[in-house]
């Protein structure tokens, strides 16, 4: 089964407002996000990281603490290779320390999706939905699928249906769709998206 939307150009302020709205709504959710009960808390997280963290690099001490005492008490003329792995064990003692923290991915801002749906070439462009994913077809060819795993949430307002990964978001209006049924397409979303909000009930 497959959903076809022609893309149009966001203009009306009362829709542009609703994109603002679903956008705060997936702030929020972003800053309190819902936790099955019994879930590890991020903070949770974020101590048994360090924890871990600091195993590895007491470890890799010991370990280099050890090769350098072998290494100067060496009878044997194997002084070179034993300094290697002392040095090769502490430049990994190091870099733990510096990457313990490690590179933390930020979604992004309300503002920046804002910007981006605004300034995306709407107009030509068309969106379908198969079993696959999210396919994008600029008007001016190309096509990326995005695949359902990728999108994070989905809000329903009275004029939107607003789609959002962790960098992107794609808002789609009702009265762009081309080809299927807007109750199907709800009901084929809500089997492969696990956030689906609907604003109009948070109201």
């Amino acid at each position: 089964m497959e959903y076809t939307f022609e893309l149009r150009p966001l203009r009306n302020p009362e829709v542009l407002a609703q994109l603002a709205d679903a956008l705060e709504e997936r702030a929020q959710m972003l800053a309190h996000p819902r936790r099955e009960k019994g879930a590890v808390s991020p903070k949770e997280r974020l101590r048994r990281r360090k924890l871990r963290y600091r195993a590895y690099l007491a470890a890799l001490s010991l370990m280099g603490l050890a090769l350098l005492a072998f290494a100067l008490t060496d009878p044997v003329g194997e002084l070179k290779s034993l300094l290697g792995g002392a040095a090769l064990t502490g430049c990994g003692g190091v870099w733990l320390l510096l990457s313990r923290e490690g590179k933390r991915h930020r979604d992004a801002s309300k503002e920046q999706l804002m910007t981006q749906v605004g300034k995306a070439e709407r107009a030509g462009a068309r969106v379908i939905f198969d079993d696959d994913g999210m396919r994008i077809c600029p008007a001016r060819g190309g096509e990326e699928l995005v695949p359902f795993q990728k999108i994070q949430f989905a809000f329903e307002s009275s004029d939107l249906l607003v789609l959002t990964g962790s960098r992107r978001a794609m808002a789609l209006q009702p009265l762009e769709l081309s080809w299927g049924d807007w109750e199907e397409l709800r009901a084929f979303l809500s089997l492969r998206i696990d956030e689906m909000v609907d604003l109009r009930k948070a109201k």
